[in-house]
């Protein structure tokens, strides 16, 4: 049986893969999850569309929690985070991928912010 502290780690955990580790999927269990068993697998069209794919998401995952330690969001930053998760569907789609249905949540978390 785990421990808290060991479930407070598994949570915070990031993405590695290759020479490359996110810095912000620990915000988000889902992209971890699904990045784990698309690499398990080999479940992507090319390595390179693969990275693309994870940095993309890393970097609308890293923006929220920009956004969120700031307490706040303005119209642009909303704006930002709709073009980042645009670019990450089309990233994850270029790579072939499946099971990445968590873009929502992230948006919508942006979009709270700036009500």
């Amino acid at each position: 049986m785990r421990s808290f502290k060991q479930f407070i780690y598994e949570q915070n955990e990031q993405f590695t893969y290759g020479d490359m580790t996110t810095d912000n999927f620990d915000i988000c269990p889902s992209a971890l999850a699904a990045f784990k068993d698309n690499a398990e697998d080999s479940d992507f069209d090319s390595e390179e569309d693969f990275v693309a794919a994870i940095n993309a998401v890393d970097r609308y995952l890293g923006l929220e929690k920009k956004l969120k330690a700031q307490g706040s969001a303005n119209e642009d930053d909303v704006a930002t985070m709709k073009d980042l998760v645009s670019r990450a569907i089309e990233a994850i789609a270029n790579a072939g991928l499946s099971n990445h249905d968590y873009h929502q949540v992230h948006l919508d978390a942006v979009e709270d912010l700036a009500e």
